[in-house]
């Protein structure tokens, strides 16, 4: 196995089976599984990975048995005779198969003192301008005019001025330390010369369309007139009067609007990054002091742990010291500051000497995410800095022969040229300017052919095209979609009449009247509209007012017990109402039966029997970003400014803005790449005549190959059904009894157990009030807990290490212990119970579960003892047997 390797896999060509196979190949000579840090691009590939292990350790496949022999150089007869007892150890071991989110996650939580923070910050997503209100209130009135001055010139771009901000935020660690000038400017010098152009045509004789075209006043009126960006003005419209000294003016021009604009360029910059910076300050503030991160403020503060700070090498020994070994996947999306963050664990395992391994996989011509930072351009960066030897997975085991000669021949830059596994095939591109009927004819075909519905995919560019798509699907078919996009919670008829609700309470609070949350909530709920109506809730927590409505409205289902949860922690009223625009959390997906339709930004890592890509269903969007982030290499060098037609007449930002249409148009080459490469058995491209966002490429309509479908038993359609829960006693344990219905104060019962847990986890309970107080009897809680922990019987059978909430997977089955105590050479589980139950079998039956996983899992135990703990009588009753 090389120490040090990277892997260049196209489409299709098994990257995760050489993530995986390197991964037990780490194993099987030696390394444990907690020094193994592997980073996938999102939690659906780590949940793949960490499955992918599982199963391979369970059960070896031929064709993993041999790759992990060849990679670690044992035999497959000492792969096997190995393979029970590193299963074991890795059930029991601290998996780091995880996302980059969540790794600098960890890292924080671990150095949080470091950074100012409390460990109990928590994590929500926002949107971009959800802070922008409460900066404006902060800025002094130097600062406000600046913004307003600024925001003016922004209007020209149609550029919201906090998404802009939002922008700087994410490249702020890339942003270059540029001293920019502040003087001002004026268009003076360049006017002298556009006057002297207009005063000779007027008075000159020239046709009067040339004369029409000398009506300005301004540069910026210049600018926008047809001669502005010529060569020369000796063409039709000015050749009567022409004169060779008309393009040395023109020339003049060109050069002060050049100067002109290099002078706005510095000043708005020197605006911009000194708003930008108050602006920054600001919400770092803020989020310190609430201890509410979102993902781009936990990804920089870790940036400035580990490499701005005093104490940066003693952070990285302690961190660097538990990762042995690092596998990245999708390494073309990484930006750049993500990579910052680990380079210096790479150097550090690049120069050591003592089996320390690094490896990564990407593929360039998958990078679709550079609008979010991701920089393909680092691949081979690190590859050249490090001295990585480079391979390439040539073989694509996903797509049939005549798909991957298709693709080889419309993206000439793959190279080598993939090699198919697989025979067969068919392709068809189909021009039409009728997008959906068309699309609706490949259904057709496909439905006749045999296909089941959840075969198929098809694939636009951006989520309103989903529902247009849809709505034609339903009314030539009939049929569902499967949309593959979640739900938010607070679009939920339920938690949205909860929302209105708190609104109104809020606005009578303030003396208003509300009736717009008066009319949405009342709609919400079915009832007419009463403008006398008036919420009877009283005012507290607003954990505790959404459970009084819940109960009072009869409004209690999934999406209203997640609202509850996001409320838990809030404090009051005016808390809830500004916080309530950063939810975004979604509801957990459902499973439905019919066509797939989703983006193909969300495709990526997604296969399908049979595809169909449309074209844009609508207009391409412009960029309307004001500015080019400038980069050489994987450095962010400067910010220009784009002004109209300046790279007409300034050749160094010609350069900048060349490169980023070649960018671009990579970009746009990159996603219909990805788009293409989804399809295992059939692929359709559907192209308008005119406009179409697949004009960059030779694709003539064609018909290759011969439409054939496997069988595949059709799953029946799945309707929504009445919520139920899964009640539990405490925390995320496995429940015994069977689903039942949710009902009304059901929650009362989830919220004590979960509280009661919490204190008997972590004895803290101020904590315990701030998060359950309002959702349970916490007097009830607490004296359930001081009563429990006094008991003379459990604090002698809890004598020892104690490891609550212990996970493990037995059988192919997760599960979690509510408390495991290490004695030595003896173990002891307990399992709280609220209530005792007229009949404890299924509790028992639970206990035994627990208790005959462990013995398996955890050998060194010669004796475990097990117990369930009924606090309601203080009675341990042991599991006998």
């Amino acid at each position: 196995m090389q120490r040090l390797y990277a892997l260049s896999a196209s489409a299709g060509s098994g990257k995760t089976f050489a993530l995986v196979a390197r991964y037990l190949a780490l194993l099987f000579t030696g390394a444990k599984p907690s020094e193994i840090l592997a980073i996938t691009f999102t939690n659906k590939a780590a949940g793949e990975m960490r499955e992918r292990l599982l199963g391979s350790l369970r059960d070896m496949p031929e064709a993993m048995a041999q790759e992990v022999a060849k990679m670690s150089e044992l035999t497959p007869e000492a792969i096997e005779a190995k393979r029970p007892e590193i299963f074991r150890a890795f059930l029991q071991s601290d998996l780091k198969v995880m996302t980059i989110d969540k790794f600098v996650h960890q890292v924080l939580r671990k150095f949080c003192w470091y950074a100012g923070l409390q460990s109990d910050f928590t994590v929500e997503a926002q949107p971009r301008d959800a802070f922008f209100e409460r900066f404006l209130e902060e800025l002094d009135e130097g600062r406000y005019r600046d913004l307003i001055d600024f925001a003016r010139f922004e209007a020209q771009k149609r550029q919201n001025i906090a998404d802009f901000f939002e922008l700087l935020y994410e490249k702020e660690k890339e942003l270059p330390p540029t001293a920019f000038r502040v003087e001002p400017y004026d268009e003076e010098a360049a006017m002298r010369w556009a006057f002297k152009i207009k005063e000779f045509v007027l008075s000159g004789n020239f046709s009067a369309t040339a004369k029409g075209m000398m009506q300005f006043e301004n540069l910026r009126e210049v600018v926008e007139k047809g001669w502005f960006g010529r060569e020369s003005l000796n063409y039709r419209t000015f050749s009567r009067g022409f004169v060779e000294e008309m393009d040395v003016w023109l020339h003049n021009l060109y050069r002060e609007t050049a100067c002109y604009y290099e002078r706005k360029e510095q000043f708005f910059l020197a605006r911009m990054f000194g708003l930008y910076d108050a602006y920054r300050r600001s919400k770092q503030n803020h989020l310190k002091r609430t201890g509410k991160l979102h993902f781009k403020d936990i990804e920089h503060l870790v940036y400035e742990l580990l490499r701005q700070r005093a104490f940066t090498d003693f952070l990285y020994f302690r961190l660097d010291a538990r990762i042995g070994h690092i596998l990245f996947d999708e390494f073309q999306d990484t930006s750049v500051t993500q990579y910052r963050i680990f380079e210096p664990i790479i150097e550090e395992i690049a120069a050591s000497e003592n089996g320390r391994t690094f490896f990564y996989v990407g593929d360039t011509k998958q990078s679709i995410y550079r609008f979010r930072g991701g920089q393909k351009a680092l691949f081979h960066h690190v590859a050249e800095r490090f001295g990585i030897p480079v391979g390439y997975l040539e073989t694509n085991y996903r797509s049939k022969a005549t798909i991957v000669d298709f693709v080889n021949r419309t993206f000439p830059y793959v190279q080598p040229p993939q090699k198919a596994h697989k025979a067969g095939g068919y392709v068809e591109v189909a021009e039409a300017a009728e997008v959906l009927e068309s699309m609706g004819d490949a259904l057709q075909r496909l439905f006749d052919a045999g296909a089941a519905d959840e075969q198929i995919a098809v694939l636009v560019h951006d989520n309103k095209e989903i529902l247009q798509v849809g709505d034609a699907i339903a009314e030539r078919f009939g049929k569902p979609i499967a949309t593959h996009k979640r739900a938010k919670v607070a679009q939920q008829p339920s938690a949205k009449a909860l929302i209105e609700l708190m609104r109104l309470i809020y606005a009578k609070q303030k003396g208003m009247e509300g009736a717009l949350h008066r009319l949405n909530f009342l709609s919400l709920i079915g009832r007419p509209y009463d403008e006398t109506f008036s919420p009877d809730i009283p005012l507290q927590r607003p954990a505790a007012m959404i459970k009084a409505a819940m109960e009072r409205y009869k409004l209690f289902d999934e999406a209203a017990m997640k609202l509850l949860e996001f409320a838990i922690p809030l404090h009051d009223l005016n808390e809830f109402v500004y916080e309530i625009g950063n939810y975004e959390e979604e509801l957990p997906p459902k499973e439905v039966a019919g066509i797939n339709v989703l983006t193909i930004h969300k495709s990526k890592g997604l296969e399908f029997e049979h595809l169909i890509v449309l074209d844009r269903l609508g207009r391409s969007r412009n960029d309307t970003s004001p500015v080019i982030f400038d980069y050489e290499g994987i450095e962010l060098k400067a910010v220009r400014m784009k002004f109209k037609k300046r790279e007409l007449i300034d050749e160094t930002f010609k350069t900048v803005a060349d490169k980023e249409k070649r960018l671009a148009a990579e970009d746009s080459m990159n996603k219909i790449y990805v788009a293409f490469t989804r399809a295992k058995n059939s692929l359709f491209v559907i192209k308008k005549p005119k406009n179409s966002v697949f004009d960059f490429l030779e694709l003539p309509p064609q018909t290759i190959g011969r439409l054939e479908t496997e069988t595949m038993h059709h799953l029946p359609s799945i309707h929504q059904t009445p919520l139920t829960l899964n009640v539990r006693d405490y925390g995320r344990q496995e429940v015994a009894p069977p689903l039942e219905t949710y009902k009304a104060n059901d929650f009362e019962a989830i919220f004590l157990g979960l509280g009661v847990h919490y204190l008997f986890e972590t004895g803290d309970e101020e904590a315990f009030l701030n998060r359950y107080g309002a959702l349970c009897d916490k007097s009830k809680a607490l004296a359930l807990a001081e009563a429990g922990e006094a008991n003379l019987e459990y604090r002698m059978l809890t004598e020892g290490k104690k490891i609550h909430e212990l996970p493990y997977v037995y059988q192919g089955k997760p599960g979690i212990v509510d408390l495991f105590v290490d004695q030595g050479d003896r173990g002891v589980i307990i399992d709280y119970k609220t209530t005792t139950p007229h009949d404890m079998q299924n509790y028992m039956q639970q206990l035994r579960r627990y208790k005959e996983a462990l013995q398996r899992l955890m050998p060194k135990f010669k004796e475990i003892e097990a117990y369930l703990y009924f606090l309601d009588r203080l009675e341990l009753v042991r599991l006998e047997g």
